[in-house]
């Protein structure tokens, strides 16, 4: 039952499967309800003896910290997914000037006004620095 977590965690298969298997017969002979995992766990890590329930306990507290490891992950992953979406558009945006400049004719070009193109790269530049704070 246990055989992939009890390798992971060098248990005894046979006696964590014994563990569980003596925890749902006490459990459904004392008809308790938990309304969700956490309930459960705080169950087993305060009432359960360590000697007859070392295993179980073991697994279930490793189940727990295992939530929290994941979740920084997950905010790392997601921080980086942010900064790379923000580095693609502002990458996007140079593209887009860099090819119209490329493609404007030599009149367009003399015709542009430099001091405003350069307002408004700066105001989009500070725009985007301030919106990436806020991450």
């Amino acid at each position: 039952m246990f055989s992939f977590q009890a390798h992971l965690y060098d248990l005894n298969e046979d006696e964590l499967t014994t563990q569980l298997m003596k925890y749902r017969s006490r459990i459904r002979a004392l008809k308790i309800k938990f309304m969700n995992f956490a309930d459960m766990s705080k169950y087993i890590l305060t009432n359960l003896s360590d000697a007859k329930s070392r295993l179980l306990k073991r697994i279930v507290g490793i189940l727990l910290v295992l939530l929290f490891c994941t979740a920084d992950c997950e905010r790392v992953f997601s921080a980086m997914n942010r900064i790379k979406t923000l580095e693609r558009s502002r990458l996007e945006d140079i593209l887009k000037s860099l090819i119209l400049a490329y493609t404007a004719t030599y009149e367009e070009k003399a015709n542009v006004d430099i001091t405003e193109l350069s307002k408004k790269v700066a105001t989009s530049v500070e725009q985007k620095e301030h919106k990436e704070s806020y991450y």
